[in-house]
């Protein structure tokens, strides 16, 4: 009789240990429980607020306490405003900003390249064929002045010319011919258009005979860059012979990326200095910048100019530039990690007090120095914005209106109609269509319900852990086919405490508790049974 006794309180107790542990399943992923639109409030995590529950208790995955987020079936806060506990807020490291005015200022730091001012470049060539008798200059890098000699040419074409200079001036000496004063004018501007100097000119008329050479002069002070010439050798008309470059003041071609480009101008100040010797610096000044991008760089150049009295920045050598833009006075601006840009737009949530945040969309303008941004649009002077955890709260508005328009009747686009475990597999049918990738990682609410009432699974050999009802799914991890689970490992499967993936419901496990997902890694969680599955 005792024995008997004995007997029916193990089984009453193991009917109540049963019934205390069937609770309401959770729905992951974005994915809201159909149920949820007949329930009054729901309840969801700060941490994890894809998690959402029809009771209160604990979030599955992170363990904190649900906060309520709807009552009497509308949402929470009209107009996207969102409510969050001051406690929850504190937790998840909520922090705010005042939007202020402010100066915005920037300094562009960037490389550039040491080029010839091209205004200082000078050819040296002829307008006149010959053969060169001699070469003052004859390697390139040599310093040369103006006026110093560069080479002698015999060239009979001036020789004829200056032939016909003497006669002409013979002729007007003696006043044998009347019209000797136009032909000496003539020959003598004939040589001046072949390039001889004044001097030259002076000095073939007092000598009285024609020299067999004739020197050519440096036109300008600098460095030869370029020589094409040699003792001996023959040059044509307009041929070039040298190439002189004035280095005292030189140009350096700064690049400058596109969100750089509004913050420079023309004749705003720039420092310069050697990778290798930065602590000598050289003050240059933005001359010019060029109205067209490098497809290459995707950069803009900006020319400097700066001056080089001591020639120790040379051309192609390689500089650290730094340009001081001008300040924006009086600008709106608020801290950049406070905007939210998704591509189309750019969001900040606005405190409302009392716990409750705004997002709102606003149009940004320049980004400054200390990490700001130009607000062009969308707030006002003196709110305060959020700068961290605004993607846990923008995560949260976007939920909220998919609840809302699922309360609605109106089906989001963005959100499936997920099948929870006390919601039948039929019910899904009701739903939109389903996407393909549905096919091969079936909804948790099916894995769940054909865990232990299908009448077949499906699982991959190579993978045991994934399970699937669907028997034309294949498995995520090796895309190999999934085959048909012998009936004696199902049989196991369920008489044991079965863990699943939250990530990933796909992945179903034994009684092994310490294992992790194959997908994502993550620690496995028990499996609830369904409440039709309970027996009493």
């Amino acid at each position: 009789m005792n024995r008997r006794l004995l007997i029916i309180v193990l089984v009453a107790a193991l009917a109540v240990s049963v019934g205390l542990n069937i609770r309401h399943a959770v729905t992951y992923r974005g994915h809201v429980a159909e149920s949820a639109q007949s329930e009054k409030q729901l309840w969801t995590c700060g941490m994890d607020p894809q998690v959402v529950m029809d009771h209160p208790g604990t979030c599955p995955i992170c363990g904190m306490k649900l906060v309520l987020m709807r009552s009497g079936g509308q949402a929470t806060q009209p107009g996207g405003e969102i409510t969050i506990d001051p406690t929850v807020a504190q937790n998840i490291g909520v922090r705010t900003a005042a939007v202020e005015r402010r100066d915005l200022h920037r300094k562009i730091v960037t490389t550039g390249t040491v080029a010839a001012d091209e205004s200082r470049l000078r050819l040296v060539n002829l307008k006149f064929g010959g053969w060169i008798e001699k070469l003052y200059v004859n390697r390139t890098g040599q310093s040369v002045r103006k006026g110093e000699p560069l080479l002698d040419i015999y060239s009979p074409e001036l020789v004829t010319a200056e032939q016909e200079y003497l006669l002409a001036a013979k002729a007007h000496g003696t006043g044998a011919v009347s019209t000797s004063s136009t032909l000496l004018q003539t020959a003598r501007e004939k040589l001046l258009n072949w390039g001889l100097t004044n001097e030259q000119i002076e000095q073939l008329g007092r000598a009285g005979s024609v020299p067999r050479t004739t020197t050519i002069f440096s036109p300008a002070s600098g460095i030869v860059i370029e020589t094409n010439v040699i003792e001996g050798g023959s040059v044509m008309p307009g041929m070039d012979l040298m190439r002189i470059a004035d280095l005292s003041e030189v140009w350096i071609l700064a690049q400058l990326y596109e969100y750089d480009i509004p913050w420079v101008k023309t004749g705003l100040a720039a420092t310069i200095a050697l990778p290798y010797e930065t602590s000598r610096e050289y003050h240059a000044t933005v001359g010019y910048i060029y109205p067209y991008l490098n497809p290459d760089t995707r950069t803009v150049t900006a020319r400097l100019v700066c001056p080089n009295p001591d020639l120790v920045l040379k051309p192609d050598m390689y500089v650290e530039v730094e340009i001081a833009s001008e300040p924006q006075a009086g600008v709106l601006a608020v801290p950049r990690e406070a905007v939210v840009r998704s591509g189309r737009r750019d969001v900040v949530f606005v405190e409302k007090g009392e716990g409750k945040f705004e997002p709102r969309e606003v149009r940004v303008g320049i980004e400054a120095d200390g990490y700001l941004f130009e607000i062009l649009a969308g707030l006002k002077e003196s709110e305060r914005v959020v700068t961290s955890a605004q993607f846990l709260l923008d995560s949260e508005s976007q939920l909220q209106e998919a609840l809302k328009k699922l309360n609605a009747g109106v089906a989001p686009a963005a959100v499936e109609k997920p099948v929870t475990a006390t919601t039948p597999v039929q019910s899904q049918e009701k739903s939109v269509a389903k996407p393909e990738s549905a096919k091969r990682h079936p909804a948790e609410g099916a894995i769940m319900q054909a865990l232990f009432t299908a009448d077949q699974l499906y699982w991959c050999p190579m993978h045991p852990d994934v399970v699937s009802p669907d028997g034309d799914a294949s498995c995520p991890i090796c895309s190999m086919a999934l085959v048909r689970i012998p009936p004696s490992e199902l049989k196991a499967l369920r008489e044991s405490d079965p863990h699943g993936c939250v990530m990933d419901p796909i992945v179903v496990a034994g009684r092994d508790k310490d294992k992790k997902c194959p997908i994502c890694e993550m620690k496995l969680k028990p499996i609830e049974r369904p409440a039709q599955d309970t027996k009493d």
